[in-house]
This record gives structure tokens, sequence and C-alpha cells, in this order.
């Protein structure tokens, strides 16, 4: 009976010590540390371009804030732009608006008076209610006819623009001779005509027309009375 002994080859041996459990431990925590090193990475990478969106993010809201910042300045105090303009507005209706066409007519009679010429003729028209740009207001043309000389005519037509009661003039047409000038035959008097339209609104009685028109019927009686007792 024979006896015979196996001697690992050389290769065996290498394999069997790689297979170590030392070199098995130290694989392990290699790839242990790649995959820690490619997640790190990959991470960092995300960070970095979530940082840039965030940031890109940042800068398109303040521009929008600042865009709408910019949009909303014209508004900031409106209410009390508003308010004010309401007040100019009722102040303007109530002091420069009569509230019935015989202080009109007045007035306009006044005006020719107090320049020297004669108001021969007015004829005038009412817009309808539902014509007229604003509800509480009437729209009143008038069509008139004026004559006098030529410089108080101008003087006229000056003091109707610049009135308290508003006037707006839309036509001017002057017929006959304004003399006085480069005509040597004309006198230097001569009557000119004068054809005028003019627009302007009648508001709503108030509470005060009624005290004022009162006050102004009694200055009127008592101007007459003084004027029976100078008779």
């Amino acid at each position: 009976m024979s006896t015979s002994t196996v001697t690992p080859s050389m290769n065996s041996r290498r394999v069997a010590a790689a297979l170590s459990p030392v070199n098995l431990h130290i694989a392990g925590v290699m790839v242990l540390l790649a995959l820690n090193i490619y997640l790190a990475v990959h991470l960092f990478l995300a960070w970095n371009k979530l940082r840039q969106s965030g940031s890109e993010a940042v800068s398109q809201q303040q521009v929008a804030l600042k865009t709408a910042d910019i949009a909303a300045q014209p508004l900031r105090g409106l209410d009390d732009k508003l308010s004010t303009a309401r007040a100019d507005a009722d102040k303007f209706t109530e002091q420069r608006l009569s509230y019935a066409w015989s202080p009109v007519l007045a007035e306009l009679g006044a005006l020719a008076k107090k320049q020297n010429v004669r108001l021969t003729r007015v004829q005038y028209t009412e817009t309808p209610a539902e014509d007229s740009p604003d509800p509480d207001l009437v729209e009143i043309r008038m069509d008139m006819t004026l004559s006098g000389d030529y410089r108080p005519l101008m003087q006229f037509l000056n003091s109707v623009e610049r009135d308290k009661t508003f006037f707006v003039i839309g036509a001017v047409t002057f017929t006959g001779q304004a003399g006085g000038g480069n005509n040597n035959n004309a006198p230097a008097t001569s009557v000119v005509n004068l054809r005028l339209r003019v627009t302007t609104y009648l508001r709503k009685p108030l509470p005060s027309d009624s005290k004022q028109e009162a006050s102004t019927k009694e200055v009127s009686t008592k101007q007459e009375a003084v004027h029976e007792v100078r008779r």
C-alpha cells in the first residue's frame, strides 16, 4: 500500500490568499468608499444645480416684484385723488354752472351792456337728457346775434370766455364793416354784426340756489324802490 501527498499549486495559494477574510474586508471597504465618492459627487452636482436654479428664481422674483411696484406707483393714494377730483368737480358745477336758463340770459345781457354792445337775438336748444354726457347736466346750445363796434365786440368775446359762468364759444362770424382802420371812407364807429354760437350747461338746483335767488330779488326790489324815490 502506497501513500501519496498532494501539494497545492502556486495559483491555488494565491487565490486562497486573495480570498482571505482580511482581503475581502479591504475590498468591501474600497467598494463602499468608491460608492460614497460617487454619491458625494452626484450630490454636489445636484446641490450646485439647485443653488443656481434657486438664485435665478430669486432674481426673477425680485424683477417681478420691482415691476409690480413700478406698475402700482400711480395707484398709490388713488382714493385721495378721486376724492379731491370729485370735490373739485362738485365745486366747479356749483360755482360755474347755472341751475336755470334765466340767469344765463341775464349774465349774457350784463356782459353785453358792460361792453356797450347790443344783444339783438338769442335762440337756444336743449340737448335731450339721453344724449347728455352727464345725466345731472343739461346741455344748452345758443345761437345769438350782437351788434356794435369791432373793439367792444372783441372785448365781449373775451369777457364771455373769462366769465364766472361756464361758456364754450363754438363759432364766431363777423358781418358788416369793422371801420376805423384801413378804409378811409368808413366812419370810425361803423357797426359790425356778430353771430356767436355758445354752449353751456344747466345743473340741478341746490338748496343754496333758493337763498341766492331770494337775496337777488331783495336787492332788485330795493334798487327799484330807490329808483322810484329818485323819480
